[in-house]
């Protein structure tokens, strides 16, 4: 006899851990460090965020994907958003942790780092808001955007 029904403790568990690649928590770290004195890093996080639009939108518009649970959509902006192609929670949790480990230059935070981004990735998966190959491009795009605003800041 079971104490719990078929209950997906590990999908509760990724479902609050996948906001770590949310944009709200992405503002409020940013909001954090501004305040903090950190205005430097605040301006690379946002012209990134920025850039991060700038290129996902588009892609998600030309090579439009359902979701692995698909999304109704009546509009423009929410067919941005019902696209799963690629991972804007993967984008933003790979660029947020390549911007940290440059800022702190530690390595065990760095390991801490990309534990996080490995975590939200597979919850993205795991809840079936993407497939595999949305993750592993938003990634790509983490890494890049990273080095375009470190290239040119």
């Amino acid at each position: 006899m079971r104490l719990l029904p078929n209950i997906d403790v590990i999908g509760i568990a990724l479902k609050d851990f996948t906001s770590f690649g949310g944009l709200v928590l992405y503002v409020i770290f940013g909001l954090v460090l501004y305040f903090a004195g950190y205005k430097e890093m605040v301006l690379r996080m946002f012209i990134g965020l920025m850039l991060m639009y700038l290129f996902i939108s588009p892609l998600r518009l030309i090579f439009f994907t359902k979701r692995p649970v698909p999304e109704k959509h009546a509009n423009l902006l929410e067919k941005i958003d019902a696209g799963s192609f690629p991972s804007m929670h993967a984008t933003r949790t790979t660029f947020l942790a390549m911007q940290l480990s440059i800022f702190f230059k530690d390595v065990y935070l760095t390991v801490l780092f990309f534990l996080i981004v490995a975590i939200v990735c597979y919850s993205r998966i795991h809840l079936r808001r993407h497939h595999p190959r949305d993750i592993y491009v938003g990634v790509i795009l983490g890494f890049l955007i990273h080095l375009i605003v470190n290239l040119y800041l």
